[in-house]
């Protein structure tokens, strides 16, 4: 699967420490979190998402596999 460059991407949320934690179960293979952007001149075109707040251990905006 493979996300259009206009769909917000999401770094997730994270256990413990936000650089080096593991990320939590729902964000793991969430394609708003493992399909950053970074290839210019695409980059321009891709939006970011805080990670929303998760209701009853769901997030609302994931997208999966």
């Amino acid at each position: 699967m493979s996300l259009p460059y206009d769909v917000a991407r999401c770094h997730g949320l994270k256990w413990g420490n936000e650089k080096t934690g593991k990320p939590m179960p729902p964000c793991e293979k969430c394609q708003r979190r493992l399909q950053i952007a970074i290839d210019p001149p695409t980059i321009d075109r891709v939006v970011y998402t805080w990670p929303p707040q998760f209701e009853n251990g769901v997030c609302q905006i994931r997208i999966g596999v």
